[in-house]
């Protein structure tokens, strides 16, 4: 249920602490308000006894954003409250301007704020007072006196003023040491390095310290360096150790170099050594980026890009005219491992002079040989296989070939014999030739299963085709057994009938059609197979009477 207050009347008493608890100028108080008010309903009546809750907003004049608000709970007698702002219930300072007018505004509960606003005005004896007697305290303080102020009383003095230095009060002395010197001016304390140098920081320098992030960093927004170490004797610029993780880690976000090395003293620009593990390890997650770019600029034409030596002489040398590799003496050793971490990246990509592709190698395994004109592959071998191609993937080709010339029989494969004639080819439309001027022209032999499958899917077509074109000589000569599987199929002659229609569409014209009885019935009469030639064709028997039991069999078509 929601009510209506209605503030009957409200006194207003200022009251200042004379205490340091509360910092102030000539024109700010800060302390306490004691704000007493009847609260009544619409009609005049008083509330209820009982507990209140009282929210305060103390407005500057012409402002809509309260100065300071602060919510107290208090007990009503005959709609009388009493509340004290300023007392600590709020996390604000109540801190009042006595060159600005205020207003006071009261909200009862969850309700709406009442109007109107009730003007603040301090009680002058309250106020001289409360001036005077912070003139008089201040007055009062002599120099050794103020070096025991603890810094909790002046902590409200304001931000312009200094109450202590690393918790000193009083005459505190800033004293360098060592190559921190300090020099005054005015109101400004100045540190600086000292000593022999222009960078005035005397060395040797010893620090041990545990850090989460950079112990060290410098940035330069200019084009110079960052940081540039230099030794002119004999030892090392920099030495860099690590017990776990990397000793030097560097990272570019522009387009120039992460890590410049360079030696312009003749010597050697990198040396990198590692009892453990490797020592150098180049990776890249980009496919387009190159793992590790090495470059001689050197005038000669043979300038070295990398040599690198084992203990029994040269591994790798690599001029920009070609590349040795030689295998140590380790046979499960690698003689070259190349590593691209993109799932699409080449490995191994090599360019004609025109900038095309020639040969390229993918991280997926994928070989590329192109050539504009002329053989793009040859392949010789003097003993052993030649070509050794194995696949895993029932759905993938183990070898592939392909001519990209629009003309449909444009050679796959052809292969010639010492004369030059072509022995073996197979075209791009799916055509395969054979040719031998002497002897056989092809020897399949099986140790076991099947020495030729042949398949195909078209009616019309002959899965295989056997001719000779001598007239009146012999297509196929056959020396053993001959087995021959065709569209076959199970069907009966019902009991109490004499003939059966069988639908097959390998039936045609001029079909052979084989019929093996699988009953185990006597005394039946022959049975007569007639071939419509449109997929279907009947079995009969030569028979008037037909018989009480039914005759199951076997068909085979064989198409001539």
């Amino acid at each position: 249920m929601k009510h209506c207050f209605r503030l009957a009347a409200i006194a207003l008493a200022l009251t200042f602490f004379n205490s340091a608890s509360f910092s102030q100028t000539s024109t700010n108080a800060s302390g306490t308000f004691t704000v007493q008010g009847r609260l009544t309903d619409m009609n005049g009546v008083a509330i209820p006894n009982g507990m209140q809750t009282i929210t305060a907003r103390v407005y500057a004049a012409g402002n809509a954003n309260a100065v300071y608000t602060e919510t107290d709970t208090a007990t009503t007698t005959d709609g009388v409250f009493t509340i004290l702002l300023g007392s600590g219930r709020s996390n604000q300072t109540l801190s009042l301007n006595a060159n600005t007018s205020y207003s006071l505004g009261i909200t009862v509960g969850t309700g709406t704020e009442l109007q109107p606003h009730i003007p603040i005005a301090s009680v002058p004896f309250a106020s001289t007072a409360h001036t005077a007697d912070t003139a008089n305290f201040a007055l009062g303080i002599t120099g050794s006196a103020a070096a025991s102020i603890d810094s909790s009383i002046l902590a409200g003095v304001g931000s312009n003023i200094v109450t202590s230095v690393n918790g000193l009060h009083g005459n505190v002395i800033l004293q360098g040491g060592g190559n921190l010197g300090l020099t005054t001016s005015g109101d400004t304390i100045g540190l600086t390095f000292t000593g022999s140098g222009s960078g005035g920081l005397t060395l040797p320098f010893s620090q041990t310290l545990s850090s989460g992030g950079s112990l060290f960093s410098l940035t330069n927004s200019g084009s110079g360096s960052a940081e540039l170490m230099a030794n002119t004797g004999t030892g090392n610029a920099l030495d860099l150790a690590a017990n776990t993780g990397s000793a030097l880690s560097a990272t570019a976000n522009g387009t120039s170099s992460t890590l410049d090395i360079t030696n312009t003293g003749g010597g050697v620009g990198l040396t990198a050594l590692s009892t453990m593990s490797s020592a150098i390890n180049a990776t890249t997650n980009s496919s387009t980026a190159t793992t590790l770019m090495l470059k001689n600029a050197g005038s000669a034409s043979v300038s070295q890009l990398v040599q690198a030596m084992s203990a029994s002489g040269t591994v790798l040398d690599l001029t920009t005219q070609g590349m040795t590799l030689t295998a140590p003496q380790d046979i499960s050793s690698t003689l070259l491992e190349l590593k691209n971490t993109s799932a699409n990246g080449n490995l191994f990509a090599a360019l004609n002079a025109g900038g095309s592709s020639v040969f390229t190698l993918a991280g997926t395994g994928a070989a590329t040989l192109n050539a504009s004109t002329g053989t793009a592959l040859t392949i010789t071998g003097t003993t052993g296989t030649a070509i050794s191609a194995t696949g895993s993937n029932d759905a993938a080709a183990v070898l592939q070939l392909r001519n990209t010339s629009a003309n449909a029989s444009a050679g796959l494969i052809s292969a010639v014999n010492g004369a030059g004639t072509t022995a073996f080819s197979v075209a791009g439309n799916g055509a395969t030739n054979i040719q031998s001027s002497a002897g056989t022209a092809l020897n399949v032999a099986a140790s076991s299963g099947t020495a030729i499958n042949a398949t195909t899917s078209e009616a019309d077509s002959s899965a295989l085709q056997v001719q000779n074109t001598v007239s009146g000589s012999t297509a196929a000569k056959i020396v053993g057994g001959l087995s021959v599987v065709g569209p076959v199929g199970t069907s009966l002659i019902a009991a109490g009938s004499l003939t059966t229609n069988i639908m097959n569409a390998y039936a045609k014209a001029n079909s052979i059609i084989l019929i093996t009885v699988t009953s185990a019935i006597n005394g039946i009469s022959p049975l007569a197979v007639t071939n419509t030639g449109n997929g279907q064709f009947t079995v009969s028997e030569l028979s008037a009477v037909p018989i009480n039991t039914a005759i199951n069999f076997n068909y085979l078509i064989i198409n001539q």
